[in-house]
């Protein structure tokens, strides 16, 4: 179903794993300057805290990224909790 959608979108797709082993679409347009595919936000929400963090800390994550993360991760649980 993943490549069926990347071909009704584009003429051809690019899959990879991420860190997880995950399959996920990668947009053909960036194949030039392809890093590794990074887990999502919402993926790591799901893990435990440390988890998360261990997990951007081996994709090669910077601290500033891995900070705004944590930010944003406290606020939505915060706003889940408030419901």
């Amino acid at each position: 179903m993943l490549v069926a959608h990347g071909l009704r979108v584009g003429d051809f797709v690019v899959i990879a794993k991420n860190i997880l082993g995950q399959v996920v679409l990668v947009n053909p347009a960036v194949l030039g300057s392809i890093g590794p595919v990074l887990v999502p936000d919402a993926t790591l929400d799901t893990l435990g805290e440390e988890d998360a963090l261990s997990l951007m800390i081996r994709e090669g994550r910077n601290e500033d990224v891995i900070l705004e993360y944590i930010k944003g991760r406290r606020a939505r649980e915060a706003g889940a909790t408030t419901e």
